[in-house]
This record gives structure tokens, sequence and C-alpha cells, in this order.
């Protein structure tokens, strides 16, 4: 298989030309049940905890499924910078 170098440089990078725009909140959906799941997560909060040592834990457990939960449910955000954008949402 004889590809240009540029054309495989683009495969390999998966295509790097294409900017996504950012999230807004529209673009998110079911947000109102977070507000019923984070009282049934919130016993995870200190799941883990006992094991940093260092005392310096900034995402807790409870956190983590929510932000795993809105990708799950919301085919916009595709990526962990996806997530992070959504997260500065909430």
């Amino acid at each position: 298989m004889n590809l240009h170098p540029t054309i495989l440089s683009r495969i390999i990078v998966g295509m790097g030309s294409n900017k996504r725009k950012k999230l807004n909140e529209r673009d998110i959906t079911g947000l109102k049940f977070f507000d019923k799941l984070a009282p049934l997560l919130e016993r995870l909060h200190h799941d883990g905890c006992e094991r940093d040592r260092a005392g310096n834990r900034q995402l807790h457990y409870d956190q983590y499924c929510m932000l795993l939960l809105l990708y799950l449910f919301n085919p916009i955000v595709t990526s962990l910078r996806g997530i992070q954008q959504a997260s500065e949402l909430m």
C-alpha cells in the first residue's frame, strides 16, 4: 500500500484538522436527572480516599460516576475534552 506521507500522517493522527465547537448547556441533555442521581451517589464520595496518602484528591468517585453517566447519555460528548467542557457547565 503506497500512501503519500501527509495522507498517512493524517490517518495516524486521526484527521486532526476537524475542530469541534465548544459545548454549551443547550447541547447537554438530561442535566435535571443529575440532581436526582447526586444523592444516590453521595455515599461513594469517600470510597478509595483512604488510599490517598498525599491528601490531594480532587476528583472523587461519585463525581467520576456522574461524568461517566454524562458521557454515556449524551452523544454530543465524544471525548475526554468534551467531558471536561461539560463538567465546567454543571
